[in-house]
């Protein structure tokens, strides 16, 4: 299935209605356009005016979209993925999350050494 990516780069409300991210100018309240989320594969915001509400996100995460945010070079700066969605992934998280101090501490070692 071919997805879209869909990058924002301007102050912008984005909001669901009918299965589909509605996008808006806020000074004006025109509607910029409309995507269907099950198009969706990647949503890339870089400005610091985009206001995105909850119930969207959820609704991205239950499609697989990946959200990323760009910090003020309009590098990325962070990554939203929905955990859930592959096992391996979800098994890697909890093996990463439930490392012992211990072995934490070890890892820091060795890569302290190697540089």
């Amino acid at each position: 299935m071919i997805t879209r990516s869909v990058y924002i780069g301007t102050p912008s409300y984005l909001k669901l209605k009918d299965e589909q991210v509605y996008i808006t100018e806020p000074s004006t309240g025109k509607t910029k356009g409309k995507i269907p989320i099950e198009d969706l594969g990647l949503l890339m915001l870089d400005h610091f005016q985009i206001t995105i509400f909850h119930q969207l996100i959820q609704k991205m995460m239950g499609n697989h979209v990946v959200i990323i945010s760009c910090d003020a070079l309009h590098l990325p700066h962070g990554i939203m993925l929905p955990l859930y969605g592959h096992t391996e992934y979800s098994e890697r998280i909890k093996n990463q999350i439930n490392i012992s101090v211990r072995l934490k501490i070890s890892f820091g070692s060795k890569r302290w050494k190697i540089k």
